[in-house]
């Protein structure tokens, strides 16, 4: 059965800390193929949120004839003076709010430019996030037992942070079921929501997210990965 309001024993997926790759050779591709997972898997209404852009500096990483500085006029152009929040080494690396209406604009400016060598950063990023219910992809509706986040509340809602880039798109998330255990009833409809999801799952990163007696939090029992298996 699926638990009630405020903090109950739920089910808790979590990406690994590097997150997850999207499982698209193309990046724009994988971009839509989340953004699918949103409208038709959460209540998301409003799928183009804000978020913020950054350029990395140059360095030996980065394609020969990039340019950081002429990416940072254009962004300048379109969104005024950046911020700073990150350093590499001493290094700033500036940073630009985006409005929800200039989404899909930061979007196209980050997959159009040249991807990083292997294993090292892109040079410009779109970072956003999300917080949403989990809705069953058959009939539409929200999953009763979910809450949207109250400041200084602990509530059964999930959430997600995607990074597009020019080379790749990566999603982390935390994906919140409220179901007591890992039961027919949540696996039926875990097994309905899987198709949507545009990532290769880790079946050991499962949780049951069960309270303290004194209500100050959860701790933690492993869902058998030998579970979804058979998904």
């Amino acid at each position: 059965m699926p638990m009630q309001r405020g903090i109950a024993q739920h089910i808790c997926y979590t990406s690994p800390d590097w997150g997850h790759p999207l499982n698209k050779r193309d990046p724009r591709a994988a971009y839509e193929a989340f953004l699918e997972f949103l409208t038709t898997c959460t209540d998301c209404d409003c799928i183009l949120s804000s978020g913020h852009i950054e350029v990395s500096p140059v360095g030996e990483f980065l394609p020969e004839h990039w340019s950081d500085s002429a990416a940072r006029r254009q962004l300048c152009h379109r969104f005024g003076d950046p911020t700073t929040n990150l350093y590499i080494n001493s290094t700033p690396i500036p940073s630009w709010p985006v409005s929800a209406k200039e989404h899909e604009w930061a979007v196209d400016f980050a997959l159009s430019q040249p991807a990083a060598k292997r294993g090292y950063p892109d040079p410009v990023t779109f970072n956003t996030s999300y917080e949403f219910l989990l809705r069953n992809p058959d009939t539409g509706l929200v999953i009763p037992g979910q809450e949207h986040g109250v400041l200084g509340q602990i509530t059964i809602s999930s959430n997600a942070l995607l990074f597009i880039a020019s080379g790749k798109v990566t999603a982390t998330l935390e994906l919140r079921f409220p179901y007591a255990e890992a039961d027919d009833s949540f696996l039926g409809l875990f097994s309905i929501i899987r198709p949507y999801l545009p990532f290769r799952l880790s079946r050991s990163r499962f949780r049951v997210w069960i309270p303290k007696k004194d209500g100050s939090g959860y701790r933690h029992k492993v869902v058998d990965p030998e579970l979804f298996a058979q998904l």
